[in-house]
């Protein structure tokens, strides 16, 4: 949107989902102006993918090691506050202030180390730089319909790269979610149809008209499905005036 015309729809950059828009996608939507989401419509969070070690085609969200080096240390002040206070308190058992923490640390490390153990530290720093890259990517594209702290919200609250934003739940991380237009509903329809009845199917190729002629029933869309010469086989969409 052009600087001092804040009202004007002129530049604005608006991003109609009508389907799945995750990681990359949710990343493009940040720099948007205006969502417009469908009730099909799907966000995602922004976490860092990688490759898993050892592992083809497989991926791992780049949160899962920085998650559980949290986890651990969670657990380890849970553990030695529950060693201490049965040691220090027991009826059973007469152990002083030190020797109890004594006791309960050692009872700690000894259970916790084979874990810790086998955290790779430098596989650590490459998930937290990936991490950081999507956060510097994300405030870089940041428009200002995103809400504050939602690009750490996307980064890092939601438990797993499959977790579906919905319109109701984007609201919370953006300012300006609209359901579409009678219009743009339509053409989410249309689209969707030719997702479904030509691309997934990989049919012939065909030539997709986004409204019929003025003269038969102008403003409607249609699809007309024609094989083009053997010699160029071609995909064309055709945009009529008022489409």
């Amino acid at each position: 949107m052009p600087k001092g015309q804040p009202d004007s729809p002129k530049g604005m950059f608006s991003v109609f989902i009508d389907g799945l828009c995750k990681s990359a996608g949710t990343l493009i939507c940040l720099g948007a102006d205006k969502l417009i989401m469908s009730g099909n419509a799907q966000l995602g969070p922004i976490d860092t993918q990688l490759r898993k070690r050892d592992e083809v085609g497989e991926r791992e969200s780049g949160l899962t090691p920085i998650q559980a080096v949290r986890f651990l240390e969670a657990q380890s002040a849970i553990m030695f506050k529950r060693h201490f206070l049965q040691l220090r308190f027991s009826e059973d058992l007469v152990f002083s202030t030190k020797m109890s923490s004594d006791v309960a640390t050692q009872l700690t490390v000894q259970s916790l180390a084979p874990i810790y153990g086998q955290i790779d530290p430098i596989r650590l720093a490459e998930v937290d730089r990936a991490v950081r890259i999507a956060r510097e990517y994300g405030i870089r594209l940041a428009n200002q319909n995103l809400k504050e702290d939602a690009i750490d919200t996307l980064l890092g609250a939601y438990p797993s790269h499959s977790f579906v934003i919905d319109r109701k739940e984007a609201k919370n991380l953006f300012h300006i979610v609209d359901p579409p237009s009678k219009e743009l509903r339509e053409i989410g329809d249309f689209f969707r149809n030719i997702v479904g009845l030509y691309v997934e199917k990989q049919t012939d190729p065909f030539v997709a008209f986004l409204s019929s002629p003025k003269s038969q029933d102008s403003g409607k869309l249609r699809v007309v499905a024609e094989t083009p010469p053997p010699a160029a086989p071609v995909v064309e969409k055709v945009a009529t005036e008022g489409a």
